[in-house]
């Protein structure tokens, strides 16, 4: 962390590497999501980051997170249908984490239209549904 508390990686070829196999995942992420998806957030510089109310270790900062909003549709989804939705992006993300060696952070936001997902090395997966 630096001197105000915010991580920081020590290495440039660390943070170009995580950021490169963050695409790497998103990227076959979004092949099997096969649907258009509309991406809010990606990278944040720490102005921009507090500015939007983003957390202070928000992994935004790092270059390992994205936030995408909800189909379109979702809205006019039974709870059963979004529930089976969710579901679905929990296993996918947990098994497109596990096969890069890497954790993912879902957080699905049920007031904000979208969901939060990252990955990075860490000990465990971290799930927040909102929804539950």
């Amino acid at each position: 962390m630096d001197k105000d508390g915010y991580i920081k990686y020590d290495d440039l070829n660390e943070f170009i590497s995580n950021a490169i196999l963050f695409r790497v995942i998103v990227k076959k992420f979004m092949t099997w999501y096969n649907r258009d998806i509309r991406i809010t957030s990606l990278f944040r510089g720490r102005d921009h980051n507090t500015l939007v109310g983003g957390v202070k270790y928000s992994k935004h900062l790092l270059d390992c997170a994205m936030d995408f909003n909800y189909p379109i549709d979702y809205s006019s989804w039974t709870n059963v249908r979004r529930a089976e939705f969710r579901q679905n992006i929990k296993n996918k993300a947990t098994e497109l984490a596990e096969g890069h060696g890497v954790s993912v952070g879902l957080i699905f936001y049920n007031d904000r239209n979208c969901i939060h997902m990252d990955f990075c090395v860490r000990d465990k997966h971290y799930i927040h549904d909102m929804y539950e």
